[in-house]
């Protein structure tokens, strides 16, 4: 993550304001979701153990509103994510595609057409779910975690210290799984990019491949 922003932090500092209402949302849900289960313990204990009727009534609207400040504040960080991934994007591609164009002959010659759109089009929309959505969901979920930790730790201190040695135990394997998938992903990444290449050669070849009637050998080539 901290690569990332390093990578990507220059062009966020031109969406200061909508990062800050962005911010300011995915804190709303995250103590929306920490106010929830913070009132599950005195729901059970009031209501069923004390019999206090009052907040059967009362309990139940505080929840309705949690949720609905939960999902006001989702909707205002997805949009405005999504806005920004979306124009950081474009940027991106802007400034790639002028590159490639600037490159010399041996460059086109080295790689084909297909594998070029790719890089333009799939990669790159790549990088704006890692813009819009990895981030957003990286800085919530830390939020709500650090809130949830500390509901945790005012109700139960004993079972505070149990998921501060859970947590720990269950990094290593979640690690190793991570980096797995980003190596399956990365393989994905390059079978997306020889398809796309493969595509591009037969269609922009359409008319040579009908004239000379190579249509079944084309056919088993792409199946391979």
């Amino acid at each position: 993550m901290i690569e990332f922003l390093k990578n990507y932090l220059p062009y966020y500092r031109a969406y200061r304001g909508r990062l800050v209402v962005a911010f300011i949302s995915m804190v709303l849900v995250a103590m929306a979701t920490a106010s929830i289960a913070y009132m599950v313990k005195p729901l059970l204990d009031e209501i069923f153990i004390n019999k206090d009727e009052r907040l059967l009534y009362i309990l139940p609207l505080f929840v309705i509103l949690a949720y609905i400040v939960k999902g006001v504040g989702t909707y205002i960080q997805a949009y405005y994510m999504s806005y920004i991934g979306q124009d950081i994007v474009r940027q991106i591609r802007d400034k790639l595609l002028n590159h490639i164009l600037k490159l010399e002959f041996s460059f086109f010659h080295k790689y084909h057409s297909g594998e070029l759109l790719s890089r333009v089009t799939n990669d790159v929309n790549r990088i704006q779910d890692a813009i819009s959505l990895n981030l957003a969901n990286f800085i919530r979920e830390t939020i709500t975690a650090i809130a949830l930790i500390t509901i945790v730790f005012y109700q139960s201190p004993k079972l505070a210290l149990f998921v501060f040695i859970v947590i720990p135990a269950s990094y290593y394997p979640v690690m190793v799984i991570s980096k797995r998938l980003k190596r399956i992903s990365h393989l994905s990444q390059e079978k997306n990019s020889d398809l796309t290449s493969s595509l591009s050669e037969i269609f922009s070849n359409i008319e040579v491949i009908k004239s000379y009637n190579t249509e079944e050998y084309e056919s088993k080539k792409f199946a391979k």
